[in-house]
């Protein structure tokens, strides 16, 4: 993919209110009036778009590198996308694919690998994901990981765990080298949240996860987002829970993340004349907007580029196994079939026109076509009404 100007990473959001939201890798416009569709743009706003800059990635000085330090996992939530199958036998513990851990001698190949590629794209500095399965599984290799890649460039790390292992110790060790924030889900209040997010002999972990980000909070400067996997049957539980929470962390130094678990047969355009769809958009509406009552930090919709996918070949970020296998972005990983190669042999470049997928073809948005807005993107036209003092000086359509 080109870094020039770039059509088709444009999230078109159309809000309640009447107008329209276009996110766009350089920055966010405004349309006067509803459109679905890049399509229905006109040629004088996709000038505009193109003149100001709104349509280009820019050049970076930032290598984004996400490293999965194990792809095993304490929880056994039923809707994780490394998921392979339901065990009638382990009604906790649904299968998943293969589980992989760390070792040294990767860690070290994984340093080396990452220092190749800040020289090839110039950068100045590291952008880096902790992931999983569950990474602090393997709390040694977290802290081996960020050690080693200090020594490379400068790292700013982010953590994606579900909180059960990250206590106010761990979290204080992992930020003296580098770790900067950490993003923990909850699935709602307690009742909710355990009937998803339980370990896998069926053990609920709310509470525990609300002591840990306390904790984390009180004796650190890790920042907090919280991700809120919303189902759509029972929209109170998840305002419960933003009241409670409140309580416990400081909602003006804590993110929310409000994303709903999609169902595929909801997620295209057309879907929107049926009740459930505009139901379920007006409950999400009605959270968010609870959560900034009470002084959360609201997460800002992205547009459609992914500094790890987006553009081929690893050329701004890579996505890596703990057997040090490439792939092209988190969804893929730990999936032999989507394997592009190695740290230690670099990338197979016959095999990246077949298996290179992006985020958003894991995504259940692919249903629609490409620039279409599907549910989600109208709930983010909410968000983003939201959120507007968030965005500076957006541009305006009229």
């Amino acid at each position: 993919m080109s870094l020039t100007n770039s059509m088709e990473l444009i999230r078109v959001m159309p809000s309640p209110r009447g107008y329209t939201w276009v996110v766009a890798p350089g920055g966010v416009a405004k349309v006067s009036r509803q459109i679905t569709s890049t399509s229905e743009l006109s040629e004088q706003e996709v000038g505009y778009m193109e003149a100001s800059g709104l349509t280009r990635v820019s050049e970076s000085n930032v290598f984004h590198a996400t490293v999965l330090t194990a792809t095993d996992c304490n929880l056994g939530c039923g809707y994780c996308f490394q998921n392979t199958g339901v065990n009638p036998d382990r009604p906790f513990a649904p299968d998943r694919i293969p589980g992989t851990k760390l070792d040294p001698s990767t860690v070290d190949d994984i340093a080396l690998f990452i220092k190749r590629a800040v020289v090839h794209a110039n950068a100045s500095s590291i952008s880096m994901v902790l992931f999983g399965g569950e990474p602090l599984l393997d709390f040694d290799s977290c802290l081996r990981v960020l050690d080693t890649t200090q020594e490379v460039a400068p790292v700013e790390a982010v953590m994606v765990t579900n909180g059960v292992l990250m206590t106010p110790g761990r979290a204080a060790r992992l930020e003296e080298t580098g770790l900067r924030a950490v993003q923990v889900t909850l699935d709602g209040d307690r009742k909710r949240h355990d009937a998803t997010r339980h370990t896998r002999n069926g053990r609920g972990t709310y509470d525990l996860i609300c002591q840990n980000i306390a904790g984390v909070q009180e004796s650190t400067s890790v920042a907090i987002c919280l991700r809120v996997n919303i189902l759509p049957d029972d929209p109170d539980s998840y305002v419960k829970m933003l009241l409670d929470i409140a309580g416990k962390v400081d909602p003006q130094q804590t993110f929310v993340d409000l994303s709903p678990v999609r169902d595929y047969s909801w997620n295209e355009s057309s879907a929107l004349r049926d009740g459930s769809a505009r139901d379920l958009i007006k409950s999400l509406v009605e959270i968010a907007e609870v959560s900034k009552r009470l002084g959360f930090r609201l997460a800002r919709p992205a547009s459609r580029f992914c500094p790890f996918c987006s553009i081929a070949d690893g050329k701004r970020g890579a996505v890596i196994g703990p057997d040090g296998s490439l792939y092209s972005s988190w969804q893929a990983a730990g999936r032999p079939e989507f394997r592009l190669g190695n740290v230690r042999d670099g990338y197979i470049q016959s095999v990246i026109e077949d298996r290179w997928v992006t985020c958003r073809q894991f995504d259940a948005r692919s249903c629609s076509e490409a620039g279409d807005s599907t549910w989600s993107d109208y709930f983010d036209g909410a968000i983003m009404d939201l959120t507007w003092d968030l965005v500076a000086a957006p541009g305006q359509f009229h």
